[in-house]
C-alpha cells in the first residue's frame, strides 16, 4: 500500500511539474508581449512629442513670434 501510494505521488508530483512548466512558458511569452506593446507604447509616444514640437515651432512662425 505504502509502495502504491508512493507512485500515485510521484505521477502526481510529474504531472504538475509538466503543468507548472507550461504555465511558466505562457507567462514568459506574456512577460515578452508585454515588452514589445511597452516598447511600441515609448515609440509612439516620441512620435508625437516630436510632431507636438514641429508643431509649436510652425505655430511659433506663423504668429512672428
Amino acid at each position: 500500500e505504502c509502495d502504491k501510494q508512493q507512485r500515485n505521488l510521484e505521477n502526481e508530483r510529474a504531472l504538475t511539474e509538466q503543468q507548472l512548466q507550461e504555465l511558466s512558458s505562457k507567462i514568459e511569452e506574456l512577460d515578452k508581449d508585454i515588452v514589445r506593446q511597452e516598447s511600441k507604447l515609448r515609440s509612439i509616444k516620441a512620435a508625437a512629442f516630436l510632431k507636438e514640437n514641429d508643431l509649436m515651432k510652425q505655430f511659433t512662425t506663423m504668429c512672428g513670434a
